[in-house]
């Protein structure tokens, strides 16, 4: 599951939100596994942010995703942005799933 901040800035920036793991308030929601479970107490689903897989952020990297990396500090995500002038771009994290969330918001606008 990705981080909260990560999830807060992948919702900002139009990431669908789909169905499964969320973090709702600072604990998680497995909304598959618990949606009977809701109360007068749980926070409106406008607040809850989503953790998308790994899967989804890869295919919402589009065609700009190259590939994944694994070195001894972690994970390095790169894709290849632009077509008149294409630029390199990649972002280093302990996880493979926050590499590519990193660069799916460099790349996005």
């Amino acid at each position: 599951m990705l981080p909260y901040d990560i999830c807060v800035a992948l919702k900002a920036k139009g990431f669908p939100q789909g169905h499964g793991n969320y973090w709702v308030g600072d604990s998680v929601w497995d909304e598959t596994a618990q949606s009977d479970y809701e109360t007068p107490r749980t926070p409106p689903r406008d607040t809850w942010v989503y953790s998308p897989t790994l899967e989804e952020l890869i295919e919402a990297c589009g065609e700009s995703f190259i590939g994944l990396d694994r070195n001894d500090a972690g994970w390095t995500a790169h894709a290849i942005v632009g077509i008149d002038a294409p630029r390199f771009r990649y972002h280093h994290a302990l996880s493979m799933s926050e590499a590519v969330a990193n660069l799916y918001l460099a790349i996005t606008k």
